[in-house]
């Protein structure tokens, strides 16, 4: 058996990475305790061996330990700059964590993309319905404004009097030519509201479109805030904060719609907190430290009373009294 069976997972790990960094190793493989013990001849054939560079994956270097992969997630490593002490099986369980979050946010950055694309389109199309449907009732408007002035403009009464059937032939075509305008004029006016109303339901999921983006964009910017109760939490403060400190209204601050301002807003917010509580916590000592001063001077002043009053009346009674 080789001399790495009698080793620590973690000390073979190092001699491992020392061999494949160039080093001497201080482990005696079996191979080549048979070299020592038998000369090779030309009809003995080495054996095959497996390549250090073969060592991709911590499967593979299991494998060549000859122990379970499992036991190689229980090491532990310190991150550089926060000091934290994790194992190799945390930190894989957390990598596999932040990608999937980061595909869940590609996944759904691509699907809103899609929709405003999509958005887009119908906004195109909606734009030129309006402008046909405003083009037919201005048509529709001035065709039942012409109709009222042809009917207006003439003198039916000197027309009845010159001739009775004609005139009554044509009043009765221009009353049917008016009330036709109308129908016309009230259709378009129909179509027209209806459009913009239309339109300002597609302007409205527009805009709710552009805040679920934003949402996004900022969730991936502040990954903590995917905590519901501590999102709300935090905006409760950043909301109360910005009314007493700089008068901000509800609506107001609802109108900070893009992610890079509502960041802002939140790096102001946990700034001042910051120094508030810096503040709070230099003051503690400095109010600590004066009332220790007052009371160390206050009992300096009674012992030096005691021990005048001693000397004063030679008292036996007043001398204890002092040194105590």
């Amino acid at each position: 058996m080789a001399e790495t069976s009698n080793l620590s997972v973690a000390d073979q790990v190092a001699e491992i990475s020392k061999q494949l960094m160039g080093g001497e190793s201080n482990l005696e493989t079996d191979a080549e305790t048979a070299d020592r013990e038998v000369e090779p001849t030309e009809d003995t054939a080495a054996p095959d061996s497996e390549s250090d560079s073969d060592i991709k994956t911590l499967a593979d270097l299991a494998g060549a330990l000859g122990i379970d992969a499992e036991q190689l997630y229980d090491l532990s490593l310190t991150l550089s700059g926060s000091g934290e002490s994790l194992k190799l099986g945390e930190v894989k369980d957390r990598l596999q964590q932040t990608s999937k979050v980061q595909e869940e946010v590609r996944q759904e950055r691509e699907r809103l993309a899609q929709e405003r694309q999509a958005w887009q389109q119908q906004a195109s199309q909606w734009l030129q319905q309006q402008q046909q449907t405003t083009a037919e009732f201005d048509k529709a408007r001035l065709a039942a404004i012409q109709a009222d002035a042809d009917i207006e403009r003439v003198d039916w009464n000197a027309f009845e009097q010159q001739d009775p059937a004609r005139a009554a032939l044509e009043y009765s075509k221009m009353i049917r030519r008016q009330q036709a305008a109308a129908v016309q004029f009230q259709q378009a006016a129909a179509a027209l509201q209806q459009q913009q109303y239309e339109a300002g339901q597609a302007w409205q999921q527009q805009r709710q479109q552009y805040r679920a983006e934003q949402d996004a964009k900022l969730l991936e910017r502040i990954p903590e805030w995917r905590d519901q109760a501590k999102q709300q939490a935090e905006l409760e403060g950043i909301w109360k904060w910005n009314q007493e400190k700089y008068g901000f209204t509800p609506d107001e601050l609802s109108a900070a719609v893009d992610w890079r301002h509502r960041d802002m807003i939140r790096k102001a917010y946990l700034y001042d907190q910051l120094q508030t509580k810096k503040e709070t916590l230099t003051k503690a000592p400095k109010a600590a430290l004066k009332a220790g001063l007052l009371q160390k001077s206050s009992t300096d002043d009674r012992i030096q009373a005691l021990k005048n009053r001693a000397l004063k009346t030679g008292s036996r009674a007043d001398k204890l009294a002092a040194a105590r």
